[in-house]
């Protein structure tokens, strides 16, 4: 696990993990409390909501799309089509939600999982 998250590793799947656990913060302690503050006030102001829903939605779009091109220019090419909306929302739904559904916080084995037994299969689709 943690030989994955090390920043030494740059194959595809090791990538798209850390670009996923940078985008989302939630192994660093200190920003999962101010995303959790964040999302705690958007409950009581929906422009608020909206207004991070997209940055998250963009910014984890744009880490996803990222970490494939620097696959590319290492030469790892990937049969299937780029990320697409419903990718990032797969992703984006188990970010979400695989916590309440474990009764824990991600750990870094999560992150793992949701790119090699979801992402990735998600993207080599024809």
């Amino acid at each position: 696990m943690k030989q994955l998250l090390d920043e030494g590793r740059g194959d595809r799947s090791g990538d798209l993990v850390r670009t996923l656990v940078r985008v989302t913060g939630r192994l660093d302690p200190q920003r999962h409390r101010l995303i959790t503050v964040g999302l705690t006030a958007a409950t009581h102001h929906a422009e608020l909501a909206g207004s991070l829903r997209v940055r998250f939605t963009t910014a984890v779009e744009q880490a996803i799309a990222a970490a494939l091109a620097r696959a590319r220019h290492r030469g790892e090419t990937l049969p299937g089509a780029p990320a697409d909306r419903m990718t990032t929302a797969t992703v984006i739904a188990l970010l979400s939600h695989l916590p309440a559904l474990q009764d824990r916080p991600l750990a870094a084995c999560d992150f793992e999982a949701i790119t090699d037994r979801v992402l990735l299969p998600l993207l080599t689709q024809p």
